[in-house]
């Protein structure tokens, strides 16, 4: 019985076996169809940066490498299934370059690709597989530091000497970089400062151009340097002017005059609180036998008291100018009424016998022939003069541009108050 159970059993699979097997197949197409339309294949691109691995093949040469052109952002394009593929990012791969394989004659190195994850399911094709390397030697190189500062100190203050501690660094970088390599900078920060400031600075490179350079290849030791700024005090003073000598006959100095007449000084306190102008000496200045119009140019720095700087350098640039013109003379009457008194006892009055005074002054001609009685102050000094008549020259304060002044005498009486005018003699 078994047998024949066995045999037609045998027999129902194996009648119309074409059509069986066919119908397998098409259930497996029909399967592979229903997937595709469910999860087709999708292929995303993504973009990141290859590791570089075994670089000592290079560094071990005392040499150095740079990746030319960011060729080492590797582009790549994935396709799998959608609902794999769309999931996955860029961490997913392992993007490498081996400097094992690096090719010394091309100067490239190729990249691999491969998936972390979904190894089975998904292919890679890498649109860029090559980074292009170039290779140098290591020069190493002293420079000095160069000292700047930046910002503005709080009003009232300047900035003074910036130093720095090493004044050089040793530099090592790429032969290339190096021989661009033009200065090293530290840069101090002093804006609001009011005080002296010490900062660790990183030294800064630049070229010949003044661009900064910048590379993971370069190297300084000390990689910091310690950067002090003296802050100082600062002060707007006068700068005064003499001179000597006689100027030629007939002629008189006009104006004496210098620019710049303030400017803005700085040191530390102790120095600048007894300085309340710039004094040029008289002895630089000689007026002899001049007869016309005189600019020396002086630089004001020589002369600054020691400590003190000026807080724009253009400032030290100074010049005197002597106007010199041709002397002409005046005669003025003053009314007696603008002579000052000193030292008239409170018990005492004084009458005039004449209403003017005559001055006779001369000097330049554009000052001269411009005055009248109101430029002129006249004073009699009356201590020691005793009750009755006096006879006296009034005193003239000295005016800019007049050489000669020539004040005549002034008669009158002094008496004691409620004295009779018949007493008077």
């Amino acid at each position: 019985m078994p047998v024949k159970m066995l045999k037609k059993m045998a027999k129902s699979l194996t009648a119309n076996i074409g059509l069986k097997l066919l119908a397998v197949l098409f259930a497996v197409i029909i399967w592979i169809v229903v997937v595709n339309i469910q999860n087709p294949q999708t292929t995303v691109s993504f973009t990141t940066t290859a590791t570089i691995i075994n670089s000592e093949i290079i560094t071990d040469r005392n040499q150095v490498f740079e990746v030319k052109d960011n060729t080492d952002v590797i582009k790549f394009e994935v396709t799998g299934p959608r609902t794999i593929v769309k999931g996955m990012t860029a961490s997913d791969f392992s993007v490498i370059a081996d400097m094992d394989n690096f090719i010394w004659n091309n100067g490239v190195v190729a990249v691999t690709v491969s998936p972390l994850k979904y190894k089975n399911d998904v292919t890679i094709k890498v649109i860029n597989p090559n980074i292009k390397i170039i290779v140098e030697e290591l020069v190493t190189r002293q420079f000095a530091v160069v000292t700047s500062a930046t910002g503005t100190p709080k009003t009232g203050y300047a900035e003074g000497d910036v130093t720095c501690y090493p004044g050089t660094v040793t530099i090592t970088g790429p032969a290339s970089l190096m021989e661009s390599l033009d200065k090293v900078i530290a840069t101090i920060d002093i804006d609001g400062m009011y005080d002296d400031r010490t900062q660790s600075i990183r030294p800064q490179l630049f070229n010949v151009d003044g661009e900064k350079i910048e590379s993971k290849n370069i190297t300084i030791e000390p990689s910091l340097v310690e950067v002090t700024a003296v802050i100082l005090e600062t002060k707007v003073v006068p700068v005064v002017i003499d001179y000597f000598g006689d100027v030629m006959d007939g002629y008189a100095l006009d104006s004496l005059s210098v620019l710049p007449q303030m400017v803005t000084i700085k040191g530390k306190r102790k120095d600048l609180q007894d300085i309340v102008k710039i004094e040029l000496p008289a002895e630089i200045l000689d007026l002899s036998n001049k007869n016309a119009t005189y600019e020396l140019p002086v630089n004001l720095e020589d002369y600054l008291p020691e400590g003190v700087w000026l807080v724009d350098p253009d400032q030290s640039n100074c010049v005197i100018r002597a106007e010199i013109a041709q002397k002409i003379t005046k005669t003025i009457e003053i009314p007696v009424s603008y002579i000052t008194l000193f030292n008239l006892g409170d018990d005492l009055t004084l009458e005039y016998r004449q209403t003017t005074v005559t001055v006779t002054v001369s000097g330049s001609e554009r000052v001269v022939s411009n005055l009248d009685s109101g430029d002129f102050m006249l004073s009699l000094d009356l201590e020691g003069i005793s009750v009755g008549p006096f006879s006296l020259k009034p005193t003239c304060r000295p005016i800019e541009g007049v050489t000669d002044i020539e004040v005549s005498v002034v008669t009158g009486v002094i008496r004691t108050l409620n004295t009779p005018d018949d007493e008077d003699e």
